[in-house]
């Protein structure tokens, strides 16, 4: 009798190891299967120097200073260097104004670079900010911001997002048409090469001027950018989401019919 017990534990301990085998198996192939964002961190949306669509603004700023706090740690920015650098370059200052007969305090500014070999590049990353908030001008429903700080790019330009209960939905930049060459080939290295067409455009003095108009679509994002706009003397850019497009359209159709309940 103990014979058979023993072998059928053997069967059943052999039974059910196959069947652990399975089960293990089928586990680490829907890993591979499934994509890491649909249960894991939630998927990046597009982002457009440093701002990204669909994400609370406030949010973005708060991550982002976060961040460079936790790549920054162990370095003083305003020294460019780590703290052992820092504590060199401090003692060659403190000695070389002593030289020159003038006091040295730790506030003053390093003039020598010799004991910063150790240059941390985040010292030069910034997070974007927001000068203004109010309602959008021109688009009923949308709040409107504008936005400083933002990653250099070698054009002065003017940049605005409107937001939808909360979140980045558009973003408007505007500058000088004299860089709408220049920064078209920046989009162009970054998005491809845009289906483009021709127009022409007239100032107040209806002198006639050539625009050129491309546009981009990345998924739900479209991209459209102008080399002439406003008053002509401005080039433009616009990213606006599909979330955007449909919201406006639900706006703009509350306040047409909200100004004709007052007729």
């Amino acid at each position: 009798m103990g014979k058979v017990k023993r072998i059928y534990h053997l069967i059943f301990s052999w039974t059910v190891g196959i069947e652990m085998k399975k089960i293990i198996s089928a586990v680490i192939l829907l890993a591979l299967i499934i994509p890491q964002n649909s249960y894991g961190q939630e998927k990046k949306g597009f982002s457009f120097r440093g701002i990204q669509l669909g994400v609370d603004l406030n949010q973005q700023i708060k991550d982002c200073n976060e961040n460079l706090k936790i790549k920054n740690q162990g370095f003083d920015c305003r020294y460019k260097c780590g703290p052992k650098e820092k504590e060199r370059g401090e003692k060659r200052e403190r000695e070389r104004m002593e030289t020159l007969g003038r006091y040295y305090t730790p506030e003053s500014p390093l003039t020598s670079t010799k004991d910063c070999g150790v240059y941390n590049e985040v010292c030069e990353e910034k997070c974007f900010s927001i000068s203004l908030v109010m309602p959008s001008p021109v688009q009923s429903g949308f709040d409107f911001a504008s936005i400083t700080d933002l990653p250099k790019i070698g054009i002065g330009v003017n940049t605005y997002v409107y937001l939808y209960e909360g979140k980045v939905e558009k973003i408007e930049e505007s500058f000088g048409w004299m860089w709408s060459g220049k920064y078209l080939e920046l989009l162009t290295a970054k998005y491809g090469k845009p289906k483009t067409s021709v127009t022409i455009v007239k100032n107040r003095m209806n002198a006639k001027f050539r625009n050129v108009e491309s546009r981009w679509v990345k998924g739900d994002v479209t991209i459209y950018f102008s080399s002439r706009c406003g008053e002509v003397d401005q080039a433009c850019l616009t990213i606006e989401s599909k979330k955007f497009r449909e919201a406006a359209k639900k706006e703009t159709i509350k306040a047409q019919k909200k100004n004709a309940d007052r007729l």
